[in-house]
């Protein structure tokens, strides 16, 4: 069973690697503005980070709008 599940997610890895082409930039969203920070220390120039908590919000108690769950 192990053996399975390994090897469903190595072939899931490597088909999802090969999805994003070395040039493009990508979208991350992330709770909070420290983390935003550590992405695109990470990341660089090749992602775009926004944070969905903003300055001001408590994220212990933030709610998503729709909208921001379906980006």
């Amino acid at each position: 069973m192990k053996k399975k599940l390994s090897t469903v997610v190595f072939l899931s890895v490597l088909m999802f690697s090969f999805a994003v082409s070395a040039g493009a930039e990508v979208t991350i969203y992330v709770s909070v503005p420290p983390q935003k920070y550590f992405t695109e220390q990470v990341g660089g120039e090749r992602v775009n980070v926004s944070v969905l908590v903003e300055k001001g919000q408590d994220p212990h108690t933030f709610e998503p709008l729709p909208a921001q769950m379906a980006a």
